[in-house]
């Protein structure tokens, strides 16, 4: 049996613009060479890190040699990978018809890259909330063409998850059956301007979403909607819990038992995963959150803060875990999460278990050349 990798990456490239519709190609990012223009972005595409993981470390990011990616994953033994977007966590666009545009474009990329993996890299699907009517022409045709969940950051354009804006979008989500996955990200630009703000800016909108959908009661209202958060590890729940639930109706505060109790009764029956990473007390969460809402997604694609390219084997066989909870983390839990065959184990045993030093060396530029 083999792994579910729940959080992997693909890197843009000028192709993923080539499918806009009639009328919309001049929304389409203009290029001159590699220097890409989006509004008022001008910078190099893909980044010289990104060539380097995707040159080096990572193949088949482009979409370009698929068959690469899928023999890197035999080598891991694992048998889906869920894909997502790099650009996207970086840099929104300002303009509601410039980005429905490039979301759509970038959804046929994303279907005509993956149609002949067997099924094996399925992928978050991008919907553009400012146009609710785009979205759910979106959303119809990436279900239909191999998308399994909905991508989001834990703010959109503003915009907190608890905003009734976003629920049309999650009552389409939970028709379709799609997984509405919350990743790290935001503005980089605005980073860089605060560096101070980066951890704000960029990690915490996704313990942020997870507290405004309990404090709105959101999951309440749907459901059968399944959630999943990713890339900012699993130490912040506790917190993030506590301080949803350490007030009673009337404002007074609670105790630690009394707190925690009120969490495990919010939390039970719940369809919603969270991607823990190698270094969290997973044990705690474990006991705390019980055994099935732990997933581990490796950052395929990416070597950064968020990246653990050996995490699977690692999980699995390093850190002590029960064996049956470290199964449902690294595959069993994963498949829950998006819905997937728990039958489908297309990969053979793992061969590799790490990336070798000196390779992951070459994946990670000096700071002056990034």
């Amino acid at each position: 049996m083999g792994y579910v990798d729940c959080d992997t990456h693909v890197i843009e490239t000028a192709k993923t613009w080539d499918y806009m519709d009639p009328g919309e190609e001049r929304l389409r990012p203009m290029m001159n060479g590699s220097r890409w223009n989006v509004e008022d972005l001008e910078m190099d595409w893909p980044t010289p890190m990104a060539r380097k993981w995707q040159d080096v470390v990572f193949p088949g990011t482009d979409l370009v040699d698929i068959k690469a990616r899928l023999r890197h994953m035999d080598d891991f033994g694992v048998d889906l990978q869920v894909l997502f977007p790099t650009w996207w966590l970086l840099y929104p666009v300002a303009s509601p018809a410039q980005e429905a545009a490039m979301y759509r474009s970038y959804n046929r990329w994303m279907a005509e890259g993956t149609a002949d993996s067997g099924g094996r890299l399925r992928w978050a699907a991008l919907a553009p909330v400012r146009r609710m009517d785009r979205a759910f022409e979106d959303l119809e045709y990436a279900k239909e063409n191999g998308a399994v969940s909905v991508f989001l950051l834990g703010q959109t354009h503003g915009l907190s998850l608890a905003d009734p804006t976003m629920f049309p979008l999650f009552a389409k989500a939970q028709d379709l059956d799609l997984t509405v996955t919350v990743h790290v990200g935001g503005d980089l630009r605005n980073s860089r301007r605060q560096p101070g703000n980066a951890l704000h800016a960029n990690m915490m909108t996704t313990p942020g979403a997870f507290f405004a959908l309990l404090w709105g009661r959101v999951m309440d209202k749907f459901p059968n909607l399944r959630w999943s958060f990713l890339e900012a590890g699993a130490s912040w729940v506790p917190y993030v819990l506590r301080e949803t639930f350490r007030a009673d109706a009337t404002g007074a505060f609670r105790s630690f038992r009394d707190w925690r109790d009120s969490a495990m009764e919010v939390i039970e029956g719940r369809k919603f995963t969270i991607a823990c990473q190698v270094d969290d007390d997973i044990p705690y969460l474990t006991e705390l959150l019980g055994p099935d809402v732990l997933i581990h997604g490796t950052d395929y694609g990416h070597l950064d803060l968020g990246a653990d390219p050996d995490g699977m084997h690692v999980i699995s066989n390093e850190l002590g875990l029960d064996g049956d909870v470290a199964r449902k983390i690294v595959d069993t839990n994963g498949r829950k999460a998006f819905g997937l065959d728990p039958a489908f184990n297309p990969a053979p045993a793992a061969t590799v278990f790490d990336i070798p030093d000196e390779i992951l060396a070459q994946g990670v530029p000096q700071l002056a050349t990034q």
